[in-house]
Parts: C-alpha cells; sequence; structure tokens
C-alpha cells in the first residue's frame, strides 16, 4: 500500500492507493470499477479503518454516489471526532482514497472550500 500525506495549513489530505481486501485484482481486472469491489456503505466499511485507525460505523454522516467522465466515486463525510471528508475510486486494479481532515476550528472556517477540493479529486 502507498500513503501520500500532504499537510497544508494543518489540514491533512491524504491519498492511498492500494489493492483491494474484498476483490482479488484477478476479479477486478485493469480496469477497475468500483461498484464491483461493493456498494457505498460496504466501502467506507471495509477501508474506513485504514483513513481513520478505527472503526468508522455510526460516524458516517453523508454518502452520495457520482460519475465524472464514466468513473464512478463514493463520497463521505465522517466525524471521527475530526471533520472528515473521504473520496474513493478504483482503476486499474487498485482502489484509490482521497481523504481531507480539518479540526473544528478549520471546518468552520473553510468547510466550503475542503468540499470543493474532495470533489476535485479524479483519476485518470
Amino acid at each position: 500500500m502507498g500513503t501520500k500525506q500532504i499537510r497544508s495549513d494543518k489540514i491533512t489530505y491524504d491519498v492511498i492507493d492500494e489493492l483491494t481486501k474484498e476483490a482479488s485484482s484477478a476479479e477486478l481486472g485493469d480496469n477497475a470499477e468500483i461498484e464491483k469491489v461493493g456498494d457505498p456503505q460496504k466501502v467506507i466499511y471495509a477501508f474506513g479503518p485504514e483513513v481513520t485507525g478505527e472503526n468508522v460505523e455510526g460516524k458516517v454522516r453523508e454518502m452520495s454516489v457520482q460519475k465524472y467522465n464514466g468513473r464512478t466515486y463514493y463520497q463521505y463525510y465522517l466525524e471521527v471526532p475530526q471533520h472528515l471528508l473521504v473520496n474513493v475510486t478504483a482503476g486499474g486494479n487498485r482502489l484509490y482514497i482521497f481523504s481531507i481532515r480539518a479540526n473544528g476550528r478549520q471546518w468552520k472556517r473553510e468547510e466550503e472550500s475542503l468540499r470543493q477540493i474532495n470533489d476535485s479529486f479524479r483519476v485518470g
């Protein structure tokens, strides 16, 4: 698993690039789709602990499915107790997880910008 962490004004952005736990690379093929990994709830419950370090059941406040250029993205907002935005998709034989963490003060001040950043995450 490869994780890249970027810190900007003490807001943390993570990009996690890993093979899926739920479906093998052979099952996903070279052009994986997130739907083959699972539905949005199954994906966040399986991979949320990779991002938060703890179980995420009961902490998911928002969950949505978006399509961009034919690729599906699962988007989440969690309170763990920090504010956490997560964007998940699959491509090639990889699962990509992008997350943004902010404390209460940062969230209050920058929520709109952080949501725009999260919405802009794309895998080519």
